[in-house]
């Protein structure tokens, strides 16, 4: 669940502006709900102590899953997409990577900065072809 700031947005519950989005699929359609990311995390919290057999099972499920070859496939063709393409999540990465910096840190001018570098790189490797 993705979590967002909403500043209008104020909870009852805590007074944060920490939203967690939830989906619920219906029959017909997809309902959107946002929930305080507090609470959230204590409602999780509370079901995962009052249901610890179905939580290990679920959590065995992951890791057979994260091994498959085929999330590995999909994990590569992301990677090698981004990469190629030069998305800002991957720039964001190699930035972040370098400088030991968090991603959300990082302004959207160096990402061009960084982007206009990598294309000169390529085209110097490549002998000034595109």
């Amino acid at each position: 669940m993705p979590t967002i700031d909403i500043p209008d947005k104020i909870c009852p519950h805590c007074g944060g502006t920490k939203w967690k989005i939830e989906y619920e699929q219906r029959p017909s359609y997809i309902r959107k709900r946002y929930r305080c990311s507090k609470k959230a995390d204590e409602r999780s919290k509370r079901w995962r102590l009052n249901n610890p057999e179905k939580y290990k099972e679920i959590c065995k499920n992951k890791v057979v899953c994260f091994t498959s070859d085929s999330y590995r496939k999909k994990q590569l063709e992301k990677y090698y997409y981004n990469r190629d393409n030069l998305t800002d999540r991957h720039i964001k990465h190699l930035i972040a990577h370098k400088n030991e910096l968090s991603q959300s840190d990082i302004p959207q001018e160096l990402i061009e900065i960084k982007r206009k570098e990598l294309l000169l790189i390529r085209k110097i490797k490549n002998n000034g072809k595109n």
